[in-house]
């Protein structure tokens, strides 16, 4: 199960790139917590779902970040694996969509090949 996702500190996804695994694990813990229905589409996620899952974390890491005492990873109980990584998102821009797409793809494709 691995994902990249990249955010704002609001929290605002600007991009994700799922696999199935951690697709269907989103959608179970969106249904869980009522943030979708039992008719949602098990290959899709909803955004405003995620969103809402993820916020606690990133705000949390915001804060402790401006603390000038930032963490790098998160356990969960079941075992899921959070890393973070602080970027500028402004260097970003300046790479051209295909290109930025295609730099995501190869890590998530190095990161498909990676046990964690």
């Amino acid at each position: 199960m691995k994902c990249i996702l990249i955010i704002s500190s609001l929290p605002d996804i600007i991009f994700i790139h799922a696999d199935k695994a951690f697709i269907k694990h989103i959608n179970n813990i969106s249904l869980e917590a009522g943030f979708i229905g039992e008719d949602h589409n098990e290959d899709q996620m909803d955004m405003t779902a995620l969103s809402q899952i993820f916020s606690p974390m990133i705000t949390s890491l915001t804060y402790m970040n401006d603390l000038g005492n930032p963490y790098s990873s998160i356990l969960c109980e079941d075992g899921t694996l959070f890393v973070f990584s602080q970027v500028c998102i402004l260097g970003c821009a300046l790479i051209p969509h295909h290109k930025f797409c295609s730099m995501v793809g190869e890590v998530f494709s190095e990161l498909e090949n990676t046990s964690i």
